[in-house]
């Protein structure tokens, strides 16, 4: 049987911290690598750690899962992202299957399989509890068998014409590291072959960021990790200028690795994909990877026909224009909170809310969950049905 048998948590006495709120929340990371591309690149992902969660397989029977299991957090991940999962409840044994990610689905001996820091797990996914920083990979192959790749550039921020290496690591399902001889590197459009050492070597070009990905035959892909290149001027890399006569930015020059991962936002009032009487403000939470967070931008707008109109810092609103032209106001931090004030209570009608967080090392969200962070909302009662009494 595939790894992807999840063995569920079916106790009646858990029932009652169905409805309890959560009180421990888990910043974690998610990966979707499919058969032939990344269904979810590495995202941060925050999942409620107590309590379980009932769940609906495709036959459309109830199963209760941990809130702090990889299964939860692949279900959110996949429901947030409008990927779709599909899985199959097996009572008599306890377990669900997962059968479907996206467009892939099992077929014979390949099918869904999940890692946890490198390491496949000797239990199914809703019985395996995240931790704090876990970072988890679903990947559709043949059963313990694929070796996993990460790629490691030497630095993430390189002067225009500087070199940097990438080290390329192959991991196996114990979590055993060994050098990716032989595969292929990608910096932007541009690849090289590691060498026996599992290092190859870029000259960092132009002005702005470019991603590195491994491959190699019968291995799952690597996550895409950013290089950002400046020439004479390093703030485009959020670094700050030089100094009055410090030698100027060139080849050699590399800035110190640092964190390369994202932070997590998350929206919490309104609740996203339901109708509210009175909005007055826009409220989350945010969640660091290793570096504080910066700050967190707020994009809102009301839709108007297939259009949005943004609301601007000033308060008031833009014109119609597509929504994918977002316009995004620096929100209020306070902790591990986040706050868009408004000045009046939003009007009633159809509103959008997408929300990304930068942290210190510069690094900004990237992909938006639904749901989560980026999601529809409406303002105002529901219109009452025709012949409804008063």
């Amino acid at each position: 049987m595939l790894r992807t048998t999840f063995r569920a948590t079916l106790a009646a006495a858990c029932a009652a911290g169905i409805a309890a709120a959560p009180a421990v929340a888990l910043d974690t990371t998610i990966r979707v690598e499919g058969s032939s591309a990344t269904l979810i690149p590495e995202s941060a992902i925050p999942i409620e750690g107590d309590g379980v969660a009932t769940v609906f397989d495709r036959a459309g029977a109830a199963v209760d899962v941990s809130r702090a299991s990889a299964f939860w957090q692949l279900y959110r991940a996949t429901s947030s992202t409008g990927l779709g999962l599909g899985f199959e409840s097996f009572p008599a044994f306890g377990a669900v299957m997962v059968q479907r990610v996206g467009p892939d689905e099992n077929a014979g001996t390949t099918g869904w399989q999940y890692r946890v820091n490198h390491v496949g797990p000797a239990v199914g996914a809703s019985d395996r509890a995240l931790a704090q920083g876990d970072s988890v990979l679903w990947y559709y192959g043949a059963a313990d068998g694929a070796r996993e790749l990460e790629a490691t550039p030497s630095a993430d921020r390189v002067g225009a014409g500087g070199t940097f290496t990438v080290a390329v690591t192959s991991y196996g399902a114990d979590g055993a590291a060994a050098p990716a001889a032989g595969a292929q590197v990608r910096y932007g459009d541009v690849a090289a072959t590691a060498d026996a050492a599992g290092r190859a070597t870029f000259v960092a070009r132009g002005a702005g960021v470019r991603t590195v990905v491994a491959t190699r035959a019968g291995d799952i892909r690597s996550a895409a990790r950013a290089v950002c290149s400046f020439a004479d001027d390093p703030t485009v890399c959020n670094l700050p200028p030089a100094a009055p006569g410090a030698a100027p930015a060139g080849a050699g020059q590399a800035a110190a690795r640092a964190d390369d991962v994202a932070p997590g936002s998350r929206v919490t009032r309104p609740r996203l994909g339901t109708r509210a009487r009175s909005v007055r403000a826009i409220r989350g939470v945010v969640g660091a990877d290793r570096s504080d967070v910066r700050r967190v931008d707020v994009a809102l707008a009301r839709r108007v026909g297939s259009q949005c109109r943004f609301r601007a810092r000033s308060g008031g609103y833009t014109a119609p224009r597509p929504c994918g032209r977002r316009l995004f106001v620096r929100a209020r931090q306070a902790g591990g909170n986040w706050l868009l004030p408004l000045k009046k209570p939003l009007a009633a009608g159809s509103w959008r809310v997408w929300v990304r967080a930068t942290d210190g090392a510069g690094n900004r969200e990237r992909v938006a969950l639904n749901r989560i962070n980026t999601g529809a909302f409406r303002v105002g009662d529901a219109p009452r049905r025709a012949g409804a009494r008063r």
